[in-house]
């Protein structure tokens, strides 16, 4: 099965040499008003895991962010529908047949088919998008769309610190992804977070907890909910510490290929 994914590795790498001669220079990165697009190599396994951890996850790792948005709505959709979350902690605290009553069977049985066809479709895009970053390694010239300017702002690939980036995240998930001038990633991560935070009830029983009231903070909580707060919130974080390390390394990628060519036009 791998052996097809990387086969199909090469095919792209090989489509996407005959598709870009003599029409366009693929970028090693390009600033748009919402977003900010790398050609670069990803860990697939990488890919996989953030995908098993929450589906939609890893297409926004590797900047797939439409159809992560989709994913990510597909899940929850899903998830809640076939009251999974509760039914894993029901599972978790030893309570298995609570787990068995609450769990809507109809729903249950289309859940697995999609998690697993998330986790394919994040390995196979990430093998493909591999391909073309080798393509765009091996071009005669590179390009690099580092400034955007429109009437909304100005946006431009700059150094960042990674660990500023991870604390803000470490605050509420997407202000590292602001900090890092990814705004579609940013929007979608913070819509997502407080849309679990809010109906969780993790606020009031993070209230509850601050004021010694124990007894009521296990009502406040909604376990259907809550169970997706983990994977939101590290994601956050660890997202925005390796963007800024990528985005880091774009920069300096583009100061040597400069570096070079003058060298090269000086000796002329």
């Amino acid at each position: 099965m791998i052996s097809i994914f990387r086969n199909q590795g090469a095919y792209s790498f090989l489509l996407s040499g005959v598709l870009s001669i003599d029409r366009q220079i693929i970028p090693r990165v390009q600033i748009q008003t919402l977003c900010t697009a790398y050609v670069t190599h990803r860990n697939p396994w990488v890919a996989v895991w953030w995908t098993v951890a929450l589906p939609g996850f890893g297409h926004i790792y590797m900047g797939q962010h439409l159809k992560g948005l989709i994913y990510m709505s597909w899940e929850i959709l899903v998830n809640h529908q076939a009251h999974l979350n509760v039914a894993i902690y029901y599972t978790i605290t030893g309570r298995g047949d609570l787990a068995a009553s609450v769990v809507n069977y109809d729903w249950l049985l289309v859940y697995p088919v999609f998690y697993i066809f998330a986790m394919f479709d994040a390995y196979r895009k990430c093998i493909e998008l591999n391909g073309l970053a080798t393509q765009e390694r091996l071009q005669p010239q590179r390009r690099f769309d580092g400034l955007c300017v429109n009437w909304l702002g100005i946006r431009s690939l700059n150094r960042r610190s990674p660990t500023l980036a991870a604390l803000w995240s470490a605050f509420v998930p997407g202000f590292g992804q602001l900090y890092n001038e990814h705004v579609m990633r940013a929007f979608t991560l913070m819509i997502w977070y407080f849309l679990v935070l809010f109906k969780s009830g993790l606020g009031l029983a993070a209230f509850h907890t601050m004021r010694g009231e124990f007894h009521l903070v296990m009502p406040a909580l909604d376990f259907q909910w809550l169970l997706f707060w983990p994977s939101v919130y590290a994601f956050g974080v660890a997202d925005a510490y390796a963007d800024a390390v990528e985005q880091n390394r774009i920069g300096d990628d583009a100061f040597r290929w400069r570096m070079r060519k003058y060298l090269r036009n000086g000796l002329k």
